[in-house]
């Protein structure tokens, strides 16, 4: 699929940025501020989905030691209520962003083999 006219929207904190403010650089100095105990988060969309991804967000867990969580959401083509859900933690700042930047950047999903399938908590 080509995705040479895709657009992004970025909500961080309730501060949306639209295509055309948005660089590495924005989502980079968004993760690298998450601070724990301080439920901050970024979510970002893409105009159209990225092999059945409508976002991903990242966002600081709120007790101490518990570090971030990654999710990202999967809708097959014609059914958006038969979506799949996938969690992720992690304490590594790099990570999240490398993660997000490849999903922004080349539309690369990231590797969902150890992540954790949470669909039946929504």
């Amino acid at each position: 699929m080509s995705y040479q006219h895709i657009t992004y929207t970025i909500d961080s904190n309730g501060t949306i940025y639209d295509n055309d403010s948005i660089e590495a650089s924005v989502i980079s100095d968004i993760v690298l501020d998450f601070q724990t105990g301080i439920y901050d988060y970024i979510i970002i969309t893409p105009s159209q989905p990225i092999e059945h991804s409508i976002y991903i967000q990242a966002a600081s867990e709120q007790h101490e030691g518990e570090g971030m969580v990654i999710e990202i959401r999967l809708v097959p083509e014609g059914d958006k209520s038969a979506f799949q859900h996938y969690a992720y933690h992690t304490s590594s700042h790099q990570e999240i962003i490398q993660i997000l930047l490849d999903y922004w950047g080349v539309q690369k999903l990231p590797n969902l083999a150890n992540w954790h399938n949470i669909t039946n908590e929504f």
